[in-house]
C-alpha cells in the first residue's frame, strides 16, 4: 500500500500503479515455481543432480501451497497467513540454531588449526634468532648433517628428559 501511496506523488500514477502490480505478480510468480520446484526435488527418489523431479509433481506442489494460502486468506485474511508463516518457520528456526552450533564448532576447529601451524617450531630450530632464521629455514631445507645435529642436539635431550 505504500508503494501505491507513494505512485500517486508522481505523475501517471495510474502506469506506475499497473507496473507495479505486475512486477509483483513477476515476483510472486517467480517465487512460487521455484518453492514448487524445490518442494518436488525434496519429495522425489532416486534423483541425481542433473535432473528435477516430474513436472507433474511441481504442478502438484504448486497447486497445493497455492490453495493453502488461499484457503488461509478467505479463512482469515492476512493475519491467519502471517500467523501460519511464523508457525511453520519455528521448525525451521531450530535447523538453523543446530546449524549456527555446527558452524561454530567447525570455525573454533578452523582456528585451532591455524594457531597449531602457527606456533611450529621456529624458535627451536632457530634458538629465536629472528625472522630472518626463520624465514631462511621456510625456503631453505636442511642437510643430513644439520638433522643429525638437531636430532642430536635437541630431539634426543628432549627424549630423555620425558
Amino acid at each position: 500500500m505504500g508503494m501505491f501511496a507513494l505512485f500517486e506523488y508522481f505523475p501517471y500514477s495510474e502506469v506506475l500503479s499497473f507496473a507495479g502490480v505486475i512486477i509483483g505478480l513477476v515476483f510472486f510468480v517467480t517465487s512460487a515455481d521455484s518453492g514448487a520446484l524445490v518442494l518436488a526435488n525434496l519429495s522425489s527418489r532416486g534423483m541425481t543432480n542433473d535432473t528435477d523431479a516430474p513436472v507433474w509433481l511441481r504442478l502438484f506442489w504448486a497447486a497445493a501451497t497455492g490453495l493453502i494460502t488461499l484457503g488461509l486468506l478467505f479463512a482469515g485474511g492476512f493475519a491467519s497467513l502471517q500467523s501460519v508463516s511464523v508457525i511453520a518457520g519455528l521448525p525451521f528456526s531450530l535447523i538453523l540454531v543446530l546449524y549456527m552450533m555446527s558452524m561454530w564448532k567447525s570455525l573454533k576447529e578452523e582456528g585451532n588449526k591455524r594457531k597449531a601451524s602457527t606456533i611450529g617450531t621456529a624458535n627451536v630450530l632457530d634458538s629465536g634468532k629472528g625472522w630472518k632464521a626463520r624465514l631462511q629455514r621456510i625456503v631453505s631445507f636442511p642437510g643430513h648433517a644439520q638433522v643429525e645435529k638437531f636430532l642430536k642436539t635437541v630431539v634426543m635431550p628432549a627424549m630423555t628428559e620425558v
